[in-house]
């Protein structure tokens, strides 16, 4: 099998772990999108609804202004920009034995109010209805060790 049809693969298989989200792809940019398929690969899945509907867009980077990314699986919010259209979220831990973590950002540039995801070892962790940042404007991830988290954060573990 090839590496691209083994990458699908894998990206198939944890889109369905997330609740059935395809792979997805924003506009061209220096953040990988579309795929959670490596087995070192944290992500967060935005979705246009709360409860996991609607359009879905899936991240494994930092993006300091989601107004460049749009929603492109099918449903409602298709096309949209993620910025201030993201109603709910799931966040994917990376493969380790420490834990990882994802904030959703208020404010572009990774400020303001904040959801803060967390987990370990492949966990999900979900917001059905981000908390803090309801329609969001940024997303940053803080891998493997106890990092100086943001504050003032909701926390979805």
């Amino acid at each position: 099998m090839s590496t691209g049809r083994r990458v699908a693969l894998a990206a198939s298989t944890i889109a369905l772990s997330l609740g059935g989200v395809a792979a997805t792809a924003g506009p061209a940019a220096a953040v990988d999108t579309g795929n959670c398929s490596g087995i070192h690969k944290t992500c967060m899945v935005f979705y246009y609804n709360s409860n996991y509907g609607g359009s879905a867009f899936i991240a494994s980077g930092d993006i300091p202004n989601l107004g460049d990314f749009n929603f492109s699986t099918s449903g409602a919010g298709k096309g949209l920009t993620v910025k201030n259209h993201a109603a709910s979220a799931k966040f994917l831990a990376h493969n380790s034995s420490q834990a990882s973590y994802g904030a959703i950002f208020f404010n572009s540039g990774y400020a303001g109010p904040c959801d803060l995801f967390g987990g370990i070892e492949n966990g999900v962790a979900s917001a059905p209805k981000l908390a803090k940042t309801y329609n969001n404007a940024s997303l940053r991830f803080y891998p493997n060790v106890l990092p100086k988290l943001p504050s003032g954060c909701k926390s979805w573990w």
